[in-house]
């Protein structure tokens, strides 16, 4: 997977995915909406970067992914992420493509990552 990312509001990201077949799936920008640091991030591929809105036919999967990030016990976070497709047909294609699995990998990565990087 290759990844381009702009982090600010407005600011456009690009996440190329490859299935488990090794297909690349079609890709364009996305927009980030709202930055919260260390509690909230907020993106879409419904729209592209500047907030322009993205044609539906470019994309067959819009959807929005909120996450957050809530103080949780001695120094941790709870870690919510949420993803809002457009329909059930977007939502049913992220299952059988695999990408409710891939949320559970990058949540696995992010605690190892937590659990082994010094807080400065």
């Amino acid at each position: 997977m290759a990844c381009e990312t702009d982090l600010r509001p407005g600011g456009g990201f690009l996440a190329q995915l490859v299935d488990p077949n090794d297909n690349q799936l079609p890709a364009e920008p996305g927009c980030y909406v709202e930055i919260v640091p260390d509690r909230k991030l907020v993106w879409t591929c419904a729209l592209g970067p500047g907030y322009r809105p993205r044609n539906p036919a470019s994309t067959p999967w819009f959807f929005t992914a909120v996450l957050t990030f809530d103080p949780h016990g001695n120094g941790g976070c709870r870690y919510t992420a949420t993803a809002i497709p457009t329909s059930r047909e977007p939502a049913e294609g992220h299952e059988r493509r695999g990408l409710s699995q891939g949320w559970g990998i990058v949540l696995a990565q992010l605690v190892e990552y937590g659990k082994n990087t010094p807080m400065g």
